[in-house]
């Protein structure tokens, strides 16, 4: 048995296949396995696969049809032998000791899930723009036991493969994005035991999330992966304070994409989405509850604000030399001292 898995979901990925790849192989831990799920490639992945798992007896491979991301993780998480499970996207790659030190901290604090950091790849820059962020965030867990603000990844977790299979957790199937938040969500709902590791192990690849366009479904999307939560017997059991959190979150996604598309011809479709959200939100949930949360708040009052900032607004140029004043409608640009 070995004492961690990592689990690759593949889908045209033939530009960054082998750098993924040889970061796993090279692991400064030999005594892990690979297990590599093609979802339906359809460029040279499964070969470069293939290729690699000629040479390296740790890795297995699993082809499926084209299921996505989540279905290629639940068919790797059936066969996984190791102690602890990692995921990793096959565009990203792994320091070369992460199983390592991820293994030894969650292991030495008999924990169920352990949170590490990540560099940023952009533009071929390693960047570490999270680590006093997120270091910030594992202080506060570790003092509070709040571990809430790090339900977003999988691939920034280890987990215990007896906590996954016991709890017959599964990532939701069919969806478009916020699967992984689901899983963190329904992990957290089983009451696992934490640890932080305070060290970037993983190296998540900027810049490959799609165009502007695909992006203009965002808050559809959200929508229905929140759908799917609502529908879990585990989120109905949560208490009301938790269930409003989660659902500020999800509509801070909203408000993100809201300011994201202002101004472009894309705005004329995710504002109607999201005031499609809060309409199927506030079937669900009173008035009442949902006013205070600030993000729902600023969905209903978007056009307002907008309105408002067209106006009187006060903001620093892009590069950032100037202070930018707009009084009525009229814009005056004051160089900063």
């Amino acid at each position: 048995m070995a004492k961690v898995s990592v689990v690759i979901p593949v889908y045209n990925v033939e530009n960054y296949l082998k750098e993924c790849l040889d970061s796993v192989v090279n692991q400064s831990m030999h005594d892990i396995e690979i297990i590599c799920v093609d979802d339906g490639s359809t460029d040279n992945s499964a070969e470069i696969l293939r290729q690699y798992a000629q040479n390296d007896s740790r890795i297995k491979l699993i082809f499926q049809q084209n299921s996505g991301v989540g279905a290629a993780r639940n068919n790797a998480f059936e066969v996984v032998t190791g102690d602890y499970i990692m995921c990793l996207d096959s565009d990203d790659y792994l320091v070369e000791n992460a199983c390592e030190i991820a293994f030894n901290a969650i292991n030495e604090n008999n924990a169920d899930i352990g949170i590490f950091s990540n560099f940023n790849l952009d533009n071929g820059n390693l960047v570490n723009i999270y680590e006093k962020w997120h270091n910030k965030k594992m202080e506060y867990a570790k003092k509070s036991g709040d571990y809430s603000d790090f339900q977003v990844y999988v691939w920034d977790k280890i987990y215990r493969t007896e906590f996954i299979k016991n709890n017959n957790l599964r990532i939701p199937e069919g969806l478009k994005t916020a699967e992984d938040v689901l899983f963190s969500w329904m992990c957290n709902f089983k009451d696992p035991k934490y640890c932080t590791i305070p060290k970037p192990l993983y190296v998540y690849r900027c810049g490959r999330n799609g165009s502007a366009t695909s992006k203009v479904d965002s808050i559809k999307n959200d929508e229905i992966a929140f759908k799917k939560l609502y529908e879990n017997p585990d989120f109905k059991n949560q208490p009301l304070e938790l269930q409003l959190e989660i659902i500020n979150r999800f509509c801070g996604g909203s408000v993100a994409y809201l300011n994201k598309f202002y101004g472009t011809a894309h705005f004329k479709q995710v504002l109607p989405d999201a005031y499609h959200f809060t309409n199927y939100l506030s079937k669900l949930y009173s008035e009442k509850d949902l006013k205070h949360l600030k993000n729902y708040s600023a969905i209903k009052n978007f056009r307002k604000r907008m309105f408002v900032k067209q106006i009187f607004s006060v903001r620093n140029s892009d590069d950032k030399k100037f202070k930018i004043f707009t009084i009525l409608g009229i814009k005056l640009k004051i160089k900063r001292k």
